[in-house]
């Protein structure tokens, strides 16, 4: 995975939340999202807040098998939690507007 993988996957979610903030909140300015690389992870950031993280190796974490690509919701600000929710080379992941889905 390069980073060109994940800004696209960043404007993907920029349009999801522009056009949600437009279409539900007309007074308010869209968040702006942002990625920051970190060494095992790439912390996506919307308006200042943790939005999620998308995993940049093929692994364990916390005993569950991750790959290249797993997107991940954080536990706080600094770490993912633990189930990743799709993948975003794949296709699978599961988003929304305020970041990756609840597990069922």
């Amino acid at each position: 995975m390069d980073i060109s993988d994940v800004n696209n996957f960043i404007e993907t979610v920029q349009n999801l939340v522009t056009e949600d903030t437009v279409t539900n909140y007309s007074s308010l300015t869209p968040a702006v999202i942002s990625v920051t690389e970190g060494g095992k992870y790439f912390k996506v950031i919307s308006g200042g807040s943790c939005w999620g993280f998308i995993s940049k190796y093929d692994g364990h974490f916390k005993g569950i098998p991750i790959k290249v690509g797993d997107l991940m919701k954080g536990a706080n600000w600094s770490s993912p939690a633990k189930h990743s929710r799709g993948n975003i080379l794949d296709g699978t992941a599961s988003y929304g507007v305020y970041g990756p889905t609840y597990l069922k």
